[in-house]
């Protein structure tokens, strides 16, 4: 594996816990069973603290995280649709 390949791999795996951690927020409001709250908010925990722990390899890397801003965007766009298709059902 390529350094370029590696950074390409950490970059894709930073991003799927941006999504994650923007899916889980989302899905809080839909729980109102405290359990199943809890259940999400230990998901979200976990997204949160995998994208920090990455933070400094992705800086060691010369990768600035900020440089994908639009992650977060594209994912609460698919959200939303998601959800438009989900109640019309």
């Amino acid at each position: 594996m390529s350094l370029d390949e590696f950074k390409q791999g950490v970059m894709e795996w930073y991003q799927g816990e941006i999504s994650g951690e923007v899916l889980a927020n989302r899905m809080l409001a839909f729980y109102a069973d405290p359990g199943q709250r809890c259940r999400m908010a230990v998901v979200l925990q976990l997204e949160t603290e995998t994208k920090a722990r990455l933070r400094p390899v992705i800086m060691e890397l010369g990768i600035l995280a900020q440089a994908m801003p639009t992650i977060r965007v594209q994912v609460m766009g698919l959200i939303s649709f998601f959800l438009l298709f989900w109640f019309e059902i």
